[in-house]
Order: C-alpha cells, then sequence, then structure tokens
C-alpha cells in the first residue's frame, strides 16, 4: 500500500513549504536531533530539508503513514499541510511514482 511506501524529499519538501516554521516540531516528531538547527543561520525552510534528510538517513520507520500521524498530533500547526498530503497521496502522479 502506499501508506507504506518511503516518501521522497523533494515531494516531502513541496507538501511541507509552508510549514516549515516548524521544523523542529516536525523533527522531534519524527526522532530526529534538531538541537544543532535552533540557533543554526540556516533559513527555515533549509532546515527541515535538513530534518527530511536526517529522518530518510536514520531508515526509522520512513513511510508516508508516519507523516501522515505527525500531521495528525499536531492539527493546528500541521492541518493544511495533512489536507495537502492526502490529496498528493490519492492522486494519479503519487500512484504513478510510488
Amino acid at each position: 500500500p502506499l501508506l507504506e511506501k518511503s516518501p521522497q524529499k523533494g515531494d516531502l519538501h513541496r507538501l511541507f513549504k509552508g510549514s516549515s516554521s516548524h521544523y523542529s516540531t516536525i523533527g522531534i516528531a519524527l526522532g530526529v536531533e534538531v538541537n544543532d538547527l535552533l540557533h543554526s543561520p540556516l533559513s527555515a525552510s533549509d532546515k527541515l530539508i535538513l530534518v527530511f534528510e536526517r529522518w530518510i538517513e536514520s531508515d526509522n520507520d520512513v513511510t508516508w503513514r508516519n507523516i501522515l500521524e505527525v500531521c495528525e498530533d499536531y492539527p493546528k500547526e500541521l492541518g493544511k499541510t495533512k489536507s495537502d498530503v492526502e490529496g498528493f497521496l490519492s492522486s494519479d502522479r503519487a500512484r504513478r511514482k510510488y
């Protein structure tokens, strides 16, 4: 099933770019280190990319299901993102790609 597939960094970045200011919440929810990013001069968008790279490299439950669970756990911050992810996952593009 699609929910058990591993998301690609480019899709994650596109879907979460509007939520990049929540990179630390997303990183903590995904179980990756974010402390070094808190005072980094990088943009929030770049920090979010690093969070996703770390998660993918960790190979720790890297699935679309996990991404949706993170969005569900933080509805105020990631509610729109969850809707965007669900829309993508139900698209022909996602079915072809994954």
